[in-house]
């Protein structure tokens, strides 16, 4: 992790800061019970004591719904961003399901009904099928099944949706923002001259290939990226999240 602890020096040094993450497979384990999912140990006290540093903003934008999301942590500093949809919810907004979110959402759960693990989850601008539960043999032709509804479902949308196939899951999205245009509006607010993310799967591309020289993307896995660091788990997560502290003191 040297060449990654010589970037936070140098990201620790910017006046303005803002370090933003995912949440699922990123500072929390992927698991087979998606409903389980908590922050791994030290995560959220290392969220919250950076939050309340002089000049750092704290971000966490994840796929999930907030309602969802914000349970799974014990107490979240207040000073913290949250997002969900994939940047698509904000805090307060008072948003009307998109019209066609009904109709992708019957469509995917009569696709998914025989198929055991499958679930899908209606949000207010998209629809997520996950099948990290189901079995291997299945998830071929559950996917095939998928993506042939959603081609012939939406050919008339314009724009056309953004359809991801992520780490078990696939997500749609019905509107144009994406985890990028989060972060870099978060960016221009608080006038940040860097931005350190975290993530770990194809959502979180979004960020990563906007990011400058200055700012520092970290890559969760071993899956192929645009980021310039990779960690292995959540837990290292976490250690480098403590160890940006030590160098905010």
């Amino acid at each position: 992790m040297n060449q990654l602890s010589d970037a936070l020096r140098r990201f620790a040094g910017h006046r303005t800061i803002v370090i933003a993450s995912d949440f699922d497979g990123t500072l929390s384990d992927h698991g087979p019970d998606l409903g389980a999912a908590t922050p791994v140990p030290g995560a959220e006290q290392a969220l919250n004591e950076l939050a309340r540093r002089p000049n750092v903003t704290v971000m966490l934008i994840s796929g999930r719904r907030l309602a969802d999301l914000l349970p799974r942590f014990d107490a979240l500093a207040g000073e913290i961003i949250t997002v969900g949809e994939h940047g698509a919810e904000w805090p307060g907004a008072d948003r009307e399901a998109h019209p066609y979110v009904d109709l992708l959402a019957s469509g995917l759960a009569e696709i998914a009904a025989d198929v055991e693990g499958a679930l899908v989850e209606r949000k207010q601008s998209g629809v997520t099928m996950r099948h990290r539960r189901v079995e291997q043999h299945r998830v071929e032709q559950l996917l095939h099944e998928a993506a042939g509804f959603l081609r012939e479902a939406t050919m008339d949308l314009d724009p056309a949706p953004r359809i991801e196939f992520g780490r078990g899951v696939i997500d749609v999205s019905l509107v144009s923002t994406t985890k990028g245009d989060a972060v870099e509006s978060v960016r221009t607010s608080k006038g940040a001259s860097a931005v350190l993310y975290f993530g770990d799967d194809v959502s979180d591309e979004s960020v990563f290939e906007v990011m400058s020289a200055s700012d520092v993307g970290v890559k969760v896995g071993v899956a192929q990226s645009r980021a310039a660091y990779r960690v292995e788990k959540p837990r290292t997560v976490v250690g480098v999240l403590e160890e940006l502290l030590s160098l905010r003191q």
